[in-house]
């Protein structure tokens, strides 16, 4: 897609980035199975992802303060075509791992999902210098049109000008658009948290890494 510009995001993106991400993670089903009170209250889960986004772009929450955020920008319409957070770390083990004990609108099995992220990436990474990507989504009106590839091939220019991995986990149908782009699955995935009705296992996050490319 031709006529996509790829810049940093600012506040004045705040409502459609929450827009894009509802849209993207709503219609895979992923949103709620980590924040399944969304289901009872879905104005007050919306709110709360609203505030998250607003004080990571913002600089408020000092935790999150080294998140760069990029959006994918159609020109013509200036509508958000994809969003990407991604972060730089020189070494994920430097301080210890403070576990997720408890997250508003969450369920009982999301601490034990993001801690095991967190920890996989620790025991994986260590202290090798990486760019971890957070979050990679496309709204799915942009999906297929090269927005999210866009925002990838950003990353990779600073990525491999730098010599430096980048980490990322995906979903399952996203494996195959990540291999073509040159990542490659490191043999470990986490159980998502299970939506009513699904078994533990039965979806799943594939950790995967990109080498620079010299």
């Amino acid at each position: 897609m031709s006529n996509l510009v790829v810049r940093s995001a600012t506040l004045e993106d705040l409502s459609a980035i929450e827009e894009l991400r509802t849209a993207a993670f709503d219609e895979s089903g992923d949103s709620l199975r980590v924040f399944p009170g969304g289901l009872t209250d879905p104005e007050g889960l919306q709110q709360f992802l609203l505030e998250r986004i607003r004080k990571n772009l913002s600089g408020e929450d000092p935790t999150v303060s080294a998140q760069i955020w990029m959006v994918a920008e159609d020109s013509v319409t200036r509508k958000l075509a994809a969003v990407m957070r991604y972060e730089k770390f020189e070494d994920v083990c430097a301080k210890p791992q403070v576990p997720i004990i408890e997250l508003p609108f969450a369920g009982p099995d999301s601490a034990r999902f993001f801690n095991e992220l967190t920890a996989t990436r620790r025991e994986l990474m260590g202290s090798q210098l990486h760019y971890y990507v957070h979050l990679l989504a496309a709204h799915p009106r942009f999906q297929r049109r090269g927005a999210a590839r866009a925002l990838m091939s950003h990353l990779f220019t600073i990525a491999n000008s730098e010599d430096t991995t980048i980490y990322l986990e995906s979903s399952q149908v996203a494996v195959p658009v990540y291999k073509r782009l040159g990542f490659k699955e490191m043999g470990r995935t986490i159980p998502f948290p299970c939506a009513p009705g699904e078994e533990l296992g039965s979806v799943v996050s594939t950790i995967m890494i990109k080498e620079p490319e010299s």
